[in-house]
């Protein structure tokens, strides 16, 4: 695992850290040869409770705590595809999935459900995207149409029924009034406003750059922002005014985006067919991660999710799972920058930041194993005896200057 700034030169290397002028990360690669994933082509990837995370490839769903693996497949579950293309964390702690030849699974740690074409009005076993509403309504893309699952009744709309222009619905999100906004592959975008009413928007009919999108996010204004597979990045800006962000206006160094997240500082951070992982503040500051700048291990990523952590993970077409950490662009500032080491850490922890006034540790559980304040404090630099502590997965809180922060510590 090493430390690498964006930009190879200039560059002067220090035990395991590389450092240059531009961007900075900690990056990581999970794959068949060096972990217990069961797949190298990730398609999707979902939070689940906690700061666990699920995978989903083409060879079995994935479960990672930070520490150990766990892989669920048709031969070791009742899991009813090895196929998967959604993943959907419940408010009821159930895990929806989505295959391409077996419909929609529900997983709530014990036990499998499975609607499919022949026990459901499902279209189509083909699964794009699933998306949870506010009020616990499931949205569900098929390859067939779109789907609602809600109170135990399915709605199905399709171009047949509902004058959709396509039946390939490909991503869904909600906005803070539960409004929906859905993409599609060549019929460009649905908004629902809850009232059984659509407005769709295409290249011709509503002047967006493209009539397919891959992933939507919702900004902190409660904008839609859209990934398109060839016409960039793009969102609305207030009554359907679209700001376009392409290789021809922008530094944006590829239109074919393939996903799309936004972390808590409203930072976009975008996957590419052929370019790696593109970094966006805005209004005009990009970045990019590849093979020619870090070690990155292939330029095509399938997926992308920002866990609690505001930790980057991202899914590769045949390279296995990356996790990217501690993140910070060539324009901005660390304030009050903190180091935790080792993690994962044996008999001692040490916690490196200015002003400490609190550290806590809690247990998975949320029970407190450790606390001291800033009366113990005497120095920036305090180390914890872990000998008490029992292999397994930690949340450590520090508050200094009057701000919290929680991460995830590993015991070996």
């Amino acid at each position: 695992m090493n430390l690498i700034f964006k930009n190879i030169l200039p560059l002067i290397f220090s035990g395991s850290f590389f450092f240059s002028t531009n961007a900075q990360f900690e990056l990581e690669i999970f794959n068949t040869d060096n972990s217990g994933i069961s797949d190298n082509t990730v398609r999707c990837i979902e939070k689940g409770y906690l700061y666990n995370i699920w995978i989903g490839t083409d060879n079995g769903l994935n479960w990672y705590d930070g520490l150990a693996w766990t892989v669920f497949n048709t031969a070791n579950s009742s899991i009813p595809s090895n196929e998967i293309r959604a993943l959907e964390w419940s408010k009821q702690n159930c895990l929806w999935l989505g295959t391409t030849d077996a419909g929609v699974a529900i997983f709530n740690g014990y036990d499998w459900v499975n609607y499919n074409t022949s026990n459901s009005p499902l279209p189509s076993n083909f699964i794009r995207c699933i998306k949870e509403d506010k009020q616990g309504a499931i949205w569900i893309g098929t390859v067939e149409g779109l789907v609602r699952f809600y109170q135990n009744t399915w709605t199905v709309w399709t171009i047949a029924s509902d004058g959709l222009n396509s039946n390939n619905i490909t991503c869904i999100n909600v906005d803070s009034d539960n409004r929906k906004y859905i993409g599609s592959i060549n019929g460009g975008l649905i908004f629902y406003e809850n009232n059984n009413t659509f407005t769709k928007y295409t290249i011709l009919q509503g002047g967006i750059p493209d009539n397919s999108s891959l992933q939507i996010v919702i900004d902190n204004e409660d904008l839609p922002w859209f990934a398109s597979p060839s016409g960039g990045l793009y969102h609305d800006n207030g009554a359907q005014n679209w700001e376009i962000f392409n290789e021809a206006n922008s530094d944006i160094i590829s239109n074919g985006l393939t996903s799309l997240q936004m972390d808590e500082t409203q930072t976009f951070y975008m996957g590419t067919f052929e370019h790696g992982i593109i970094h966006f503040v805005p209004p005009n500051s990009w970045e990019v991660i590849d093979t020619a700048n870090s070690i990155l291990p292939e330029n095509h990523i399938l997926s992308l999710m920002i866990d609690g952590e505001q930790t980057i993970w991202a899914g590769s077409a045949s390279m296995g799972l990356i996790r990217i950490r501690n993140l910070v662009m060539s324009n901005e500032t660390i304030v009050n920058e903190q180091s935790i080491y080792p993690n994962p850490f044996e008999s001692e922890l040490t916690i490196q930041q200015n002003n400490l006034t609190s550290i806590q540790i809690l247990d998975v559980a949320g029970k407190i194993v450790f606390a001291t304040t800033n009366s113990e404090i005497e120095m920036s630099t305090y180390s914890i005896d872990t000998h008490s502590l029992q292999s397994g997965v930690y949340f450590l809180t520090t508050v200094a200057e009057g701000i919290s922060s929680t991460k995830k510590i590993i015991k070996k």
